[in-house]
């Protein structure tokens, strides 16, 4: 069952970083927007994105698989 929590653009960079102590399976940030792409979440990861202006970027969920 995944959970899908909406969260501020201010929490998405700590919780990239909390989430990296987890398997994919379990924990992801995810995003509209990255990459042009309006369509579909895409996961953000701290060591690809621990740079990223994420501030353009919209729509920040956690989803957590329970």
């Amino acid at each position: 069952m995944r959970l899908e929590i909406s969260i501020y653009k201010v929490f998405a960079k700590p919780l990239l970083w909390i989430t990296k102590f987890f398997n994919d399976n379990r924990a992801v940030v995810v995003c509209n927007g990255y990459g042009e792409d309006w369509d579909f979440y895409t996961g953000l990861y701290w060591d690809d994105d621990k740079n990223a202006n994420l501030g353009d970027y919209q729509n920040y969920k956690l989803w957590l698989n329970i």
